[in-house]
């Protein structure tokens, strides 16, 4: 207790308190991509846009796969995140 109350003059009775937090909304999103017809479709692990991470957070891992991502895969093809 800090302020110009003296302690000494009270008989002081602490009670814990409720905080709620409510977790906040983090949406992952594959971005789009292209690839030549013939060629693999090479994934680096930062094909993906992340918004709503608080406090310098960071995302640790995301699998994405990609089932068009073979040489004779033609457009388009749906990614995924996991």
């Amino acid at each position: 207790m800090s302020g110009s109350a003296n302690p000494a003059n009270y008989t002081i009775t602490l009670v814990n308190g409720m905080l709620n937090v409510t977790p906040a909304s983090l949406t992952i999103t594959a971005n789009n991509a292209g690839k030549v017809y013939g060629q693999l479709l090479a994934l680096a692990g930062t094909e993906f846009g992340a918004s709503g991470l608080q406090n310098g957070e960071t995302i640790g891992a995301v699998t994405l796969t990609v089932s068009g991502g073979g040489a004779t895969a033609t457009a388009p093809w749906p990614a995924r995140l996991t």
